[in-house]
């Protein structure tokens, strides 16, 4: 279904790629119903469509040189100019239509800045009465740091019968007392550094393995488990706890969140002052 926003036609495939790149960024929308996913997309397809047609028609001129400036940093980011041009060539597109996106984009960035330049940062007592209201969100992150034998499995039933059996015998051997680090190099698809991972925090590791492991004590040793990756038996090493940050040592971080949420709060106003004003159809 097209949406028709102030008589400019927004077809299918931009509202998908829009949700597609929302679901890229934000994990949980895997979670929503498809009505609620295809809500957002449409919502933020729109709203993007609006500030950009605003910038079009209203927005401050941007300087010729600013523009090649912008492209000079594409053209360094690609490698080359040759590089650069071959991308050109294969997305379908031509140097001139890169301008005119980097105009745009330019247009539009400086307009929000407009919108949002009466905004002022947050006074130290606003910073620390945040802080401690929120205070988890300014802890030192958990980390773990675990190893583990792992046995990768094609996704043959028989084949992962058999590694299975081999990992349950090897858990055994350990609670009858041989050592886990003894099995870390025999029996493992992943023998460097003899399994060990190092440490890491939530969210680098897939939700699997970090179920199991951020639940256990160091020293502690998993039963059989299975992953994207295969079937594994895990220790955890060490365990550093989050703790608490001094308000001194993250006062500027405190201050530049809240200033993004001012910054969000006044572009979302912005945003919502031209769908008030705007004709928005469907069909």
């Amino acid at each position: 279904m097209a949406i028709i926003v102030n008589g400019e036609t927004i077809e299918e495939g931009e509202i998908l790629a829009v949700e597609a790149e929302l679901g890229a960024q934000d994990p949980t929308m895997a979670g929503l119903p498809p009505e609620e996913r295809r809500k957002r997309a449409e919502t933020a397809t729109i709203e993007r469509t609006l500030v950009r047609q605003e910038a079009q028609a209203n927005g401050p001129e941007i300087r010729r040189v600013d523009v090649k400036r912008e492209l000079k940093v594409a053209i360094k980011n690609a490698g080359s100019e040759a590089a650069f041009t071959e991308y050109l060539e294969s997305q379908g597109t031509t140097l001139a239509e890169v301008e005119t996106d980097i105009e745009l984009r330019l247009r539009i960035d400086k307009m929000l800045d407009r919108v949002c330049a009466d905004l002022q940062r947050a006074t130290d007592e606003a910073c620390k009465t945040y802080y401690e209201a929120y205070p988890k969100r300014f802890e030192t992150e958990e980390h773990i740091r675990a190893a583990h034998i792992v046995r990768h499995c094609t996704g043959n039933a028989l084949e992962e019968h058999a590694a299975h059996a081999e990992l349950k015998e090897v858990r055994a051997k350990i609670e009858a007392g041989e050592s886990f680090e003894s099995f870390t190099r025999s029996n493992n698809d992943c023998p460097d550094d003899d399994g060990d991972l190092g440490f890491f925090g939530r969210g680098q590791m897939v939700p699997e393995f970090e179920e199991v492991v951020f639940a256990m004590k160091p020293g502690e040793v998993s039963g059989v488990f299975k992953t994207p990756f295969g079937l594994h038996i895990a220790k955890v090493l060490d365990h550093i706890p989050a703790a608490p940050r001094d308000f001194d040592d993250v006062i500027e971080e405190v201050r530049d969140h809240l200033f993004t949420e001012s910054e969000n709060a006044c572009i979302d106003a912005f945003t919502a002052s031209l769908k008030e004003k705007a004709t928005i159809e469907r069909e």
